[in-house]
């Protein structure tokens, strides 16, 4: 004969339920992955951490640092005007006498010519530690040694291409006359620079 409704349940179960806390899944194997290694090793993940840290701490001084950083390489152009040649006759009377002559000099990274009606010009881009100066002097003498070419092309002007590095622009602007701007504006310079 089964108990009645209102008898009282036997102990351990509320109305054919189980009481007490509930079983909780349990994972069947440890977790894996470096987040949960770390998880469980939290000597060797601060040990990791101050690691870099110190590292990081004692490069930091090898870092160059340079108020305002190289931001181009420079670049030496040889033009010459060659008056009533096509563009293919500046090219092999003019820019491939010039390649040759500057050819093998150090410093020099690429050579890009430009042959059009008239002139060409030859730009030498020079590695970023390059010394502008002497490359420069090197080529101003190899191109005045120069003698293969045509006699109606011009004499070669050498120029030196350093990158510009701009600070500050300041700018003077005020109800006055012009001269009073200008003066005003040497003025500044003179107490920036």
């Amino acid at each position: 004969m089964s108990p009645g409704p209102d008898a009282p349940a036997p102990p351990g179960r509320a109305g054919g339920r189980p009481t007490g806390p509930l079983p909780t899944a349990r994972p069947t194997g440890r977790p894996q992955g470096v987040i949960a290694w770390f998880v469980e090793n939290r000597v060797a993940a601060n040990l990791l951490f101050f690691g870099i840290s110190l590292a990081g701490f004692f490069t930091l001084g090898g870092i160059p640092q340079e108020l305002v950083p190289d931001t181009g390489a420079s670049a030496i152009s040889i033009r010459v005007a060659f008056p009533g040649a096509s563009a293919p006759a500046v090219e092999e009377g003019v820019l491939l006498r010039l390649e040759e002559a500057v050819a093998g000099l150090e410093g020099v990274e690429e050579t890009v010519g430009v042959a059009a009606e008239g002139f060409g010009t030859l730009t030498l881009q020079l590695a970023s530690r390059a010394d502008l100066r002497a490359v420069g002097d090197e080529v101003r003498e190899r191109v005045g040694a120069l003698a293969a070419l045509p006699a109606e092309a011009e004499t070669p002007v050498v120029t030196e291409v350093s990158p510009e590095r701009m600070l500050l622009r300041l700018a003077v602007h005020g109800e006055a006359d012009e001269r009073s701007l200008r003066e005003a504006a040497r003025l500044v310079e003179e107490a920036v620079a």
